[in-house]
């Protein structure tokens, strides 16, 4: 079985598992604005006028940010996930809300040329880029769904955290909760059998991720077309992994915003 199939076979087992995950979250998209949408990229969709224009996601998982930003900014949504059952709750979700917003399950490294042209704005947001061993294809395939003139807005772990131990792991010291373990530099592959903030479940099929330094990050964004406007990197925990060290002062997570200038 490829790492792909084993992420998605992972992924629908633990939705079809869930916990309380999606406890209220119609009520609290209809309730409160971008309500699961994390700062730094929160402020940056409050400047932007999304009425009328089409906002994209990948790795939407079951659709949650995406239906917020819709809701909040009266746009069109366009979502992508690999696996079938969170892209058919999406579409529940987004029928409920009265959005009008399509989703589609599909590997993004294989998203088909019927998707170009389609968004003003494209979202990824924590937890999406560790799926992909590369990314050249993924930024590509970010390039080939925006319009020209189209922005990228990338929330992610910072790459620093990626030498930090979370407190499951054998080499996390509880004394020491900051001191890095893990060498920067190496393409590591990590599996784990749970995806605990979703699911209760500890035997899963494997999930596969994958660590990315910055500049694998900011290089893939140029080869596929972008410019970099701007960089935001703060030291909240948004990924839930490092509790200990939450706001101590490290990067934990980072803000990318970039453009799409020319398509020729």
């Amino acid at each position: 079985m490829s790492i792909k199939e084993d992420n998605r076979k992972a992924w629908e087992q633990a939705y079809a598992q869930k916990n309380d995950y999606e406890a209220a979250l119609l009520k609290r998209i209809a309730d409160h604005r971008l309500f699961y949408v994390d700062e730094p990229m929160k402020s940056v969709l409050d400047t932007m006028d999304l009425n009328d224009k089409t906002v994209a996601q990948f790795c939407m998982n079951n659709g949650r940010e995406l239906l917020s930003v819709c809701h909040a900014k009266g746009a069109r949504g366009l979502g992508f996930d690999i696996a079938e059952n969170m892209v058919e709750a999406a579409l529940e979700h987004a029928r409920a809300l009265k959005l009008d917003v399509e989703c589609h399950a599909v590997d993004i490294d294989d998203m088909s040329a019927a998707f170009a042209d389609r968004a003003d704005l494209l979202i990824t947001t924590v937890g999406a880029l560790c799926w992909f061993e590369t990314l050249d294809a993924f930024f590509s395939k970010a390039a080939l769904v925006l319009k020209e003139g189209g922005t990228l807005l990338i929330q992610e772990m910072h790459p620093f955290a990626s030498m930090l131990a979370s407190e499951d792991e054998v080499d996390y010291d509880s004394a020491c909760p900051q001191k890095p373990v893990y060498d920067y530099f190496e393409r590591k592959q990590w599996t784990t059998h749970d995806m605990g903030y979703m699911s209760d479940i500890t035997e899963a099929v494997s999930f596969h991720s994958f660590s990315h330094t910055l500049s694998d990050i900011v290089n893939a964004l140029c080869r596929a077309g972008f410019i970099i406007e701007e960089m935001v990197e703060t030291p909240l925990d948004h990924g839930n992994m490092f509790e200990a060290i939450n706001g101590g002062g490290l990067p934990l997570t980072m803000m990318l915003r970039a453009v799409l200038p020319d398509k020729r």
